[in-house]
């Protein structure tokens, strides 16, 4: 075979051997074989040369789609990564403005929590000290053994065990009323001390008394008039050191909640106790702008959301105070609460009677850094924090012009609760609801 034959052989073979791939190579190893079998004369070895060219063209083909294909998958992983990076970045940016807003609520409300809490704090010590003076008085009267005699003592005792069970609670109004009544018929009856006998009488729930002739004449005792008068103002301090202890303990929670509210695990929320726990924390602001009208639906399902719930009624309730407060000045304005159950949705809408939203603000009302409130007055970025907590849950929040009002509704999916295989394949009933509580 000529050289010339050998290049036309060549050219015949490698265009099928490119695409044969691996099996060009094997076929190569054959002729290399056939070669040195024959002893190979000129036109075979041309033949072989030819057929031994072919491999190494065949793997450099093969070998650019495989270079272009991990160029291509290297450069696809790294701008995934830049994606997965840009992605993290953003989320940590929106949490850190969501702290930045809670923080900047925190502090405009730090100056009203403060007195909230001073207000029952200085109560629970004029509430010690009195009972200090009144615990003193009553000693030295009891422990005097001619002031009181066995049968007065007996008496008395009858008085405290009665003064402590009455657990029906009245009106201020229906109290001073009845004592009022008593003290009139007293003064008929020719009894000097007629309003300190009628004030024990009400306050110990023994208005048979005043028609008693022998409970009227220990009454008049001056003694045990003044025993039944120390017991009784222990009690009341007792009293007002428990509610004013449960209120500081109330706002205490709710504002460390408030404060560490992040995006932890979600968990089963009470709305009401939620909603009431945020009006406890802001009641020193509110109470200078509104008063509160809250209608809390009963039986309400909980929620499956995050402390952070709490940031949303904050935003919503701030809003409407300063509504109010542009719209009214000194004179109170109204803020309404009313929670309800629609279809597989708790709903909470939270209206004020400040000025309507304007038609051309309604649009970008969530928008990140809208405001319509003067320079250094507002970021625009809590009703937009609103918009990302609840969409993290499910809820969705809208507003609306009503007569006379605004309303800002919240809607949230209710808690789905296991059926009765599930509970049985994961071995335990569904958890149990865990709320912000309050005092």
């Amino acid at each position: 075979m000529t050289p010339s034959k050998g290049s036309f052989t060549r050219r015949l073979f490698v265009g099928p051997f490119v695409r044969l791939g691996r099996q060009v190579a094997a076929l190569a190893g054959n002729g290399r074989q056939r070669r040195s079998a024959d002893g190979g004369g000129e036109g075979s070895r041309a033949l072989a040369d030819g057929c031994g060219d072919a491999p190494e063209g065949v793997e450099q083909a093969a070998e650019t789609p495989r270079r272009a294909d991990e160029t291509v998958a290297a450069r696809v992983e790294e701008r995934a990564m830049k994606l997965e990076q840009l992605t993290e970045r953003l989320r940590q940016t929106q949490f850190e403005l969501m702290q930045h807003e809670k923080m900047s609520m925190l502090g405009q409300l730090a100056s009203g929590v403060a007195h909230e809490v001073n207000t029952p704090t200085g109560a629970i010590l004029n509430a010690s000290v009195d009972a200090g003076r009144h615990l003193q008085e009553f000693l030295a009267l009891a422990m005097d053994p001619d002031g009181l005699s066995a049968d007065m003592r007996k008496w008395l005792g009858e008085m405290f065990v009665a003064l402590f069970r009455k657990g029906t609670t009245r009106s201020d109004m229906a109290v001073r009323n009845e004592r009022r009544q008593v003290e009139s018929r007293l003064r008929e009856a020719g009894y000097a001390d007629a309003r300190r006998m009628a004030e024990a009488i009400v306050a110990y729930g023994k208005p048979e008394f005043a028609d008693d002739e022998e409970s009227l004449n220990r009454l008049s005792h001056a003694p045990v008039i003044a025993v039944l008068e120390h017991v009784l103002a222990l009690k009341v301090s007792s009293e007002i050191s428990e509610a004013s202890a449960k209120k500081i303990a109330r706002i205490v929670r709710s504002l460390r909640l408030y404060a560490h509210s992040g995006q932890g695990e979600p968990t089963d929320i009470d709305v009401n106790e939620s909603v009431d726990n945020m009006l406890a924390v802001m009641q020193n602001r509110i109470k200078h702008v509104a008063r509160v009208e809250a209608n809390f639906a009963q039986d309400l399902p909980t929620v499956k959301c995050g402390a952070d719930l709490l940031q949303v009624w904050t935003n919503i309730l701030s809003n409407a105070c300063d509504a109010i407060a542009m719209a009214r000045g000194e004179r109170l304005g109204l803020i309404e609460i009313v929670t309800e159950m629609d279809d597989e949705n708790v709903v909470v809408k939270i209206s004020n009677d400040g000025p309507p939203i304007a038609a051309e603000h309604m649009a970008k009302l969530f928008t990140p850094f809208f405001t319509t409130k003067g320079l250094g007055q507002g970021t625009g970025l809590g009703l937009s924090i609103c918009v990302g907590i609840l969409k993290r849950y499910g809820g969705v929040i809208t507003a609306a012009n009503g007569p006379g009002r605004v309303t800002f509704e919240v809607r949230l999916p209710k808690t789905r609760r296991p059926s009765n295989g599930e509970q049985a394949a994961v071995g335990h009933a569904p958890a149990k609801a865990l709320a912000a509580t309050g005092g």
